[in-house]
């Protein structure tokens, strides 16, 4: 009789510390639940603030549309202020100083798109020789649109990875980049 007192008294601390266990286990896994939420939520409001301060710059996008059949079409720019000059297929265009303006071979309907920076990039320019002026090109108002100048990557524990509209001096390029905290 008095072993099995003993027996029920061991099984008995035994399920005490058993439950003791499962609830300390508990609790400590939710603080650190709630500490790593925190950690989280901290991290993504620090990766928001390094976003907003980095450094963009505001581009004058216009948009060049000329329709008709045409070899060596010269495009008329003068009066506006051109760094870089693409074609639907975001080529490089060359650009003459001289003429302000540029040559295209037209069949159908082309767009061309026209930038103008606040920085200073390498124009692609050329001299235009021999060209044709038949056809009336259509330039649309500015269009403003922000890009950032640089993305860097941070190193740390917690991450996200994001992809940015950077502005280089071949156009709008899409960048992967991961900043971390």
């Amino acid at each position: 009789m008095k072993g099995d007192i003993y027996i029920d008294f061991a099984v008995a601390t035994f399920l005490f510390f058993l439950v003791f266990s499962a609830v300390f286990y508990y609790l400590n896994s939710e603080i650190n639940s709630e500490i790593t939420n925190k950690k989280i939520e901290n991290a993504k409001l620090k990766i928001q603030n390094i976003i907003n301060s980095m450094q963009k710059e505001t581009v004058e996008k216009r948009i060049v549309i000329v329709e008709g059949i045409s070899q060596n079409e010269f495009i008329n720019l003068s009066g506006y202020d051109i760094d870089l000059i693409l074609d639907e297929n975001n080529n490089r265009i060359c650009f003459d100083q001289n003429l302000n303006g540029f040559i295209a071979n037209i069949s159908g309907r082309r767009e061309f798109y026209l930038y103008s920076l606040n920085r200073n990039i390498d124009r692609h320019t050329c001299n235009i020789s021999s060209f044709n002026n038949s056809l009336n090109e259509k330039i649309s108002t500015p269009i403003y649109e922000i890009y950032f100048l640089e993305v860097p990557s941070h190193p740390g524990e917690i991450c996200e990875e994001r992809t940015f509209l950077i502005f280089s001096e071949y156009g709008p390029k899409e960048k992967n980049s991961k900043i971390c905290i």
